[in-house]
């Protein structure tokens, strides 16, 4: 991160913002965190590569929520690719368009050293069915629409279980 930290009521209007602005944020529509598969002593890891430090932010909110530990952050794909080979995540959410190396390049990179990596991509353009259809084809577990919902990720995660 870039050493500055969300209050609880940022994350809240985050949270409440993405959810729809439904008046409830995930955080109120949830009683607690939800366990991870691994069980309360060993949350499912994550890699976050992302050219936008706010998304990233955003991102490791709402994971947290799910009881999730984000262990790595890269703000683009060749370092999130280094990043992955060193850390081993269990997840990987990535967006598709940054600098230096694109999230097409890093998935390929990353399913060519762990053909089992769960990638989701993420970005502004999946609503067009090219880059959905582009990513899914290369190996990605699942595409979000960038900010991704509470429940867009909640639901992303479990399909990967």
């Amino acid at each position: 991160m870039d050493g500055r930290v969300l209050s609880q009521e940022e994350i809240d209007a985050l949270l409440a913002s993405m959810a729809g602005g439904q008046g409830n944020s995930a955080r109120d529509s949830k009683a607690a965190p939800t366990e991870p598969s691994g069980g309360a002593n060993s949350p499912k890891t994550v890699l976050l590569v992302d050219d936008s430090s706010f998304m990233r932010e955003m991102i490791e909110a709402l994971l947290d929520l799910l009881g999730f530990a984000v262990i790595g952050e890269a703000e683009n794909g060749k370092i999130g690719v280094e990043k992955y080979k060193e850390l081993k995540p269990d997840v990987v959410f990535m967006d598709i368009m940054m600098d230096e190396m694109n999230g097409f390049e890093a998935l390929t990179q990353i399913l060519r050293f762990d053909p089992n990596a769960h990638v989701i991509m993420l970005s502004s353009m999946m609503k067009q069915d090219s880059f959905v259809s582009d990513v899914t084809s290369l190996g990605a577990k699942a595409t979000l629409t960038k900010p991704p919902l509470f429940e867009s990720v909640k639901k992303a995660l479990a399909a990967l279980s």
